[in-house]
């Protein structure tokens, strides 16, 4: 990543952070009892042990503000480094790369923080392959990935909210400028003469098919 993208913010995704803590928990000095005096069993003490303190993990970042956030995680420490040592050693190891979305605008803070959008992106490219088959040669793939991409994107550009207008009906307000169309015969997005054995017109003739098959899916 950072011999590719030198400058580019690392964001490491809250949710893996988070479920990493399962895999450390020892379950020392479990409770045996309730606060009403219940008896627990041990597996019931134990997912009582998991859902506080992965509760409390979360909790980290629900804070609005970076700085309230490094508070909670001195509270987290505190909290649970003697009851879950393991556990909260591994949560803090390069803990400061998953507060990194708070360097944008909040509005975009449950779009950085997981890698949610990156997977189902990934999902999509993997279905689209699945229904091509094969492809001929790296640029044809490419170009599918560039597609699904470009959709992906429209998608976020037609969010849309209902506004009234002066006479209180609901009028759509879109938000955000969609993307340009595709110029299929623009030299400077497929260069054919780099594509080993097609020629100008079967190379720009796929481009065209891929982009119409993308978008009647």
């Amino acid at each position: 990543m950072k011999k590719c993208f030198p400058i580019a913010q690392q964001q490491r995704c809250i949710i893996h952070k988070v479920r990493g803590i399962e895999r450390h928990l020892n379950y020392s000095d479990l409770p045996k009892s309730t606060s009403t005096g219940q008896t627990l069993k041990l597996s019931e003490a134990k997912q009582q042990r998991r859902f506080q303190i992965i509760s409390d993990a979360y909790a980290i970042y629900d804070a609005d503000l970076e700085s309230d956030a490094q508070l909670r995680l001195q509270d987290f420490q505190e909290k649970w480094s003697l009851l879950e040592p393991d556990a909260v050693r591994t949560f803090i190891q390069d803990i400061q790369l998953t507060f990194s979305f708070y360097h944008f605008d909040s509005d975009l803070h449950h779009h950085i923080r997981t890698t949610n959008h990156l997977e189902r992106l990934f999902r999509e490219f993997r279905t689209k392959s699945d229904e091509i088959g094969a492809f001929p040669n790296k640029t044809s793939c490419l170009t599918v990935f560039w597609f699904v991409v470009e959709r992906d994107h429209a998608k976020h550009n037609r969010r849309s909210s209902a506004i009234h207008d002066t006479n209180g009906k609901y009028v759509l307000n879109r938000i955000g400028k969609p993307r340009q169309p595709i110029d299929a015969s623009n030299q400077d997005i497929l260069d054919p003469e780099s594509v080993s054995g097609y020629s100008h017109s079967s190379a720009f003739t796929q481009f065209t098919l891929i982009n119409n098959y993308l978008e009647r899916s």
